[in-house]
């Protein structure tokens, strides 16, 4: 049995598996779609806040108003 290739690029990775995950209503009922890979890219969208936590692939077609960078 051979491994399968996989690309290790933030294109494929974000265009495959990105979550959606909803926080308990007593945390304020917010979503977060994305996606995050150690070592490769991470990207979060809020939309009821309209905003992205990192930016290392599309998640969202949406343009959220503000985008943190938690690293460099």
């Amino acid at each position: 049995m051979f491994p399968v290739h996989t690309p290790p690029t933030s294109e494929w990775l974000c265009s495959h598996g990105i979550l959606s995950w909803k926080f308990p209503p007593s945390l304020g009922s917010y979503t977060l779609i994305g996606r995050s890979r150690a070592a490769d890219a991470t990207s979060l969208y809020i939309p009821e806040l309209d905003i992205l936590l990192d930016c290392g692939c599309l998640v969202t077609t949406a343009h959220p108003s503000s985008i943190f960078l938690t690293h460099t």
